[in-house]
């Protein structure tokens, strides 16, 4: 079976007020309403870098890309730890 524990994908929201250091966001409305996230934003979905920390490699370039071009909220989806159930068949 394929199950996901609700820390093998993690979302990380990043936004101009903190370009350089992620928020975690957890799959709940509290998590989201708590957090940095703005419905006045744009929201942009990244979901790269297995294998990577979630600032690393490719999103290290096309995080700061997107801030710098617009206030964004741009989310990161980190799905490395849950990519150990992940096989190629």
């Amino acid at each position: 079976s394929f199950n996901l524990g609700e820390r093998d994908v993690v979302f990380h929201l990043f936004h101009r007020g903190s370009p350089q250091v992620s928020e975690p966001l957890l799959l709940s409305v509290n998590s989201i309403m708590t957090s940095s996230f703005s419905l006045a934003r744009r929201t942009i979905f990244t979901i790269h870098n297995h294998g990577e920390t979630v600032a690393g490699n490719f999103n290290a370039f096309v995080i700061p890309a997107h801030l710098a071009a617009e206030d964004v909220n741009v989310i990161a989806v980190d799905w490395s730890p849950g990519s150990k159930l992940y096989t190629e068949g």
